[in-house]
């Protein structure tokens, strides 16, 4: 097995951070290829005395570098009383009717705890203001949840979503990945943890999927996607569920698990981290699903960017098949100053 997962050693700013110093991030984002046109949506972080997560923006582009801004949905967005602290990792997808649905990682004011809201809406612009809105997982007072990466398969939608214990105080830091399913992507059904550290591992700490590898195929059309249009671009055919044996020669795995899910992507990336300490400085790893959950699959270092014979870890990693093949990869990387950009690279097509 070969998966293209070091980046090259420059990488490509797309999204600079807000302001230089530390506190000011651009990234947590995630990545779509719709009607051979690049969607990315990321959130944007101040200082905390600034206002931590202040925004979530979406943005287009023909070339996967030079975007757009389409819209974007700030933390002033929500009615008073349910105004969020701050929003993180945003993730965007396309309805079989064409209208856009953006799911915003949302936390609750003078708390630990995170909920996740949807806003489905025309247009990127009307997200902000006129788009349906609904809190699709309200977390709990045992549990926050947030960061969604989130795929239709042919059949129905499903979210992987980070989930933070909050028994503990101030250790509400740790965290796992939970499987979530749904027929229409408002009312989601919980699956069970499918992703955790592992004791004296350097993600003992805890372990957030980030994104799921696209189908091994030449073809960038097929398999599963963030677009529930039959036959749509990157989204997956009606006939042809994300897993299911293709003639092509997709490696897919075709397994039904104790919950009842049928086939899963085989690969996906996510962040760990060994220790409270390396909160926002987490690195990427790989897991391949079992026929049950997610295990991790040792690979050279994690992946890390850099310049100048420097690197540093990359986090929050969203990737892409283009349309004239191979991954074209996206994640947050901190600078010198402590400001971290949303960078991008691409890399030849993942092969068996």
């Amino acid at each position: 097995m070969s998966i293209p997962l070091t980046p090259p050693e420059q990488t490509t700013v797309v999204v600079p951070a807000p302001a230089s110093g530390e506190g000011n991030w651009s990234g947590a984002a995630s990545a779509a290829v719709l009607d051979g046109r690049y969607w990315l949506t990321w959130r944007e972080r101040r200082p905390l005395h600034a206002g931590r997560g202040v925004a979530a923006h979406v943005a287009v582009s023909s070339d996967g570098v030079n975007f757009e801004t389409e819209g974007s949905v700030t933390v002033d967005d929500f009615p008073d009383d349910l105004r969020p602290a701050s929003l993180e990792r945003p993730a965007l997808v396309r309805l079989a009717d064409g209208r856009l649905r953006l799911y915003l990682s949302c936390a609750t004011r003078d708390s630990k705890h995170w909920w996740i809201e949807a806003r489905t809406a025309a247009t990127a612009r009307e997200l902000a203001s006129t788009a349906d809105r609904l809190v699709v997982l309200p977390g709990s007072d045992e549990v926050g949840v947030k960061d969604p990466v989130i795929w239709h398969d042919g059949t129905g939608w499903l979210m992987l979503v980070t989930c933070h214990p909050l028994d503990i105080p101030d250790a509400e830091d740790r965290m796992t990945t939970r499987l979530y399913t749904s027929a229409d992507g408002l009312g989601w059904s919980d699956r069970g943890d499918v992703l955790a550290g592992r004791p004296g591992a350097w993600d003992e700490h805890g372990a957030r999927a980030t994104a799921v590898l696209p189908p091994m195929t030449q073809d960038a059309g097929r398999g599963a996607g963030p677009d529930a249009r039959a036959g749509a671009g990157h989204g997956a055919d009606a006939g042809d569920p994300a897993g299911a044996g293709t003639a092509d020669g997709t490696e897919t795995l075709d397994v039904a698990t104790e919950s009842g899910v049928g086939a899963m992507p085989p690969y996906l990336l996510y962040d760990g981290r060994p220790d409270a300490e390396s909160n926002w400085e987490e690195t990427t790893g790989l897991a391949r699903w079992d026929g049950r959950r997610y295990a991790s699959v040792p690979f050279e270092s994690g992946m890390r960017a850099g310049a100048g014979g420097q690197t540093w870890p990359v986090r929050h990693v969203s990737v892409v098949a283009e349309p004239g093949g191979g991954l074209r990869f996206y994640a947050e990387a901190p600078r010198p100053d402590g400001a971290h950009d949303l960078v991008s690279w691409t890399a030849g097509q993942v092969a068996g």
